[in-house]
């Protein structure tokens, strides 16, 4: 009996025992979830990873602390809200450019400045050559988002940002003049404009990686000249701030209205502003339609009548003889003139004088140059003698352009009266970028400009001048 109870007691002790020390084993399997559990090593501790503050504000002059929006800008929270939307860059459909620095062409390529607008809405409308600068307008600035918005079409402002990245031109974009003037006659102090100066050209260069400024298409009355010196002297004392100042390039278009005054007092007017500018442009291309439809051509060199809209050619040249600029760094203060690359369509009567300009017309409508090579029913192709400009007619229509026989023609003329003029051709994008005119070769009337250019310049025409930074 005894004996029993002595096995009893020595018994349950074992079982207690190894009850207590299976108790005290760590499992290495959960029991509810199966899962391995992680174990944290005691020589490992967790640490959280830094978070980096946002940047600060770019604020120049440390004795001003200016708020991150500038006022006068003329723009509704809605209107500002609605052009900021997806512009952002960076955003999916505008990869950050990487690694592209700022350029300066060869002295020995005369500057040819492509003009873009927004029509241009494929990648195909972009020269891949030809051209030295190539502007985009018109934007505007919002200092509140340190953004550049197109005015009109977004999609068409990305493509020319993403084009930026496949050529080597210099890529600029033309301020919306009514905007910058705003910055003005909104009543802020020169501080306050610098700091709107900074904030862009510190977007400019960072973000966006564009070479420059323009100011294009504006009236140069004196009270506008006056605005603009002023806007370009703040523009000049912001770049000081900036290391990179010696690559901002800035150009500067504009056209003239009163044209009967003394070439030497309109050259006065112009050399305000050509002197502190890399490129001045002397604006004698048809721009805006008249008040009453009348048949016109895009350039002319000649005055032909009283109604020549825009500044005839030879006009230009008067004033750009008079113009006597200092003598700076080679390629600084170069002044051009313009060339349309646009082609006009008129719904005129059947009655009217079809060899003629200055009819009466119902309707004018902007085509592509390549539009003049096709069609049934035209007239053969005429130049007309003062204007030096082409032009063909059919029933109830009149077109006019310049090919590129003429528009060479007038480069030749002008260069032989100023043979250091530079030449600006805007709306490249209603240029013959298919092929479809002469020798199905992209851009004819571009490609004639270059060639005439290197010729005249004597640069060896077998050199690539777009594939090398200069």
């Amino acid at each position: 009996m005894v004996c029993s109870l002595i096995l009893v007691v020595v018994f349950t002790m074992i079982i207690y025992r190894m009850i207590n020390e299976k108790a005290n084993q760590k499992p290495l399997i959960n029991p509810v979830t199966a899962h391995f559990t992680p174990q944290r090593s005691p020589k490992t501790p967790h640490v959280e990873p830094p978070v980096t503050p946002p940047p600060k504000p770019a604020i120049t002059n440390a004795t001003s602390e200016m708020p991150p929006t500038v006022p006068g800008l003329n723009m509704s929270d809605e209107t500002s809200a609605s052009l900021v939307a997806d512009a952002s860059p960076g955003s999916p459909t505008e990869p950050a450019p990487q690694g592209r620095s700022f350029r300066r062409h060869r002295s020995s390529a005369r500057e040819l400045v492509c003009i873009v607008t927004e029509m241009t809405t494929q990648q195909d409308q972009y020269p891949k050559s030809y051209c030295t600068h190539l502007i985009y307008s018109d934007v505007v600035y919002d200092p509140k988002h340190r953004k550049f918005l197109a005015t009109k079409n977004d999609k068409s402002f990305e493509l020319f940002k993403r084009n930026q990245r496949l050529t080597n031109m210099s890529h600029l974009v033309a301020l919306n003049p009514h905007q910058t003037l705003n910055v003005y006659l909104n009543g802020l102090t020169d501080i306050e404009v610098q700091w709107y100066f900074v904030q862009m050209i510190e977007s400019l260069m960072n973000d966006y990686q564009l070479d420059g400024v323009a100011f294009i298409g504006i009236e140069l009355s004196l009270d506008n000249v006056q605005q603009f010196s002023r806007v370009i002297d703040r523009l000049k004392e912001a770049l000081k701030k900036k290391p990179s100042r010696q690559f901002f390039q800035l150009v500067f278009g504009g056209f003239i209205t009163d044209l009967d005054n003394d070439p030497a007092e309109i050259a006065n007017r112009i050399r305000v502003i050509a002197e502190e500018v890399d490129i001045f442009i002397i604006e004698t291309h048809y721009q805006r339609p008249l008040p009453l439809c009348k048949t016109v051509f895009p350039t002319a060199f000649n005055n032909y009548g009283s109604f020549t809209p825009n500044v005839p050619i030879n006009t230009g040249l008067n004033w750009l003889k008079a113009l006597v600029l200092p003598r700076t760094t080679k390629g600084k203060n170069s002044v051009c003139m313009s060339l349309s690359m646009v082609a006009l369509l008129f719904k005129i009567s059947g009655t009217v004088d079809h060899l003629q300009p200055g009819n009466a017309c119902f309707e004018e409508i902007w085509m592509n140059y390549a539009e003049t090579c096709i069609g049934h029913g035209w007239s053969n192709v005429k130049t007309h003698p003062s204007a030096m400009s082409s032009f063909r007619h059919k029933i109830k229509f009149w077109q006019s352009f310049d090919t590129d026989i003429t528009v060479t023609r007038k480069v030749d003329l002008i260069l032989d009266q100023a043979n250091k003029t530079c030449f600006a051709a805007y709306y490249v994008d209603y240029e013959d970028y298919y092929g479809m005119c002469q020798g199905k070769v992209a851009f004819p009337r571009l490609k004639a400009i270059r060639d005439l250019l290197n010729k005249r310049t004597n640069v060896d025409e077998d050199i690539d001048l777009f594939g090398h930074d200069f």
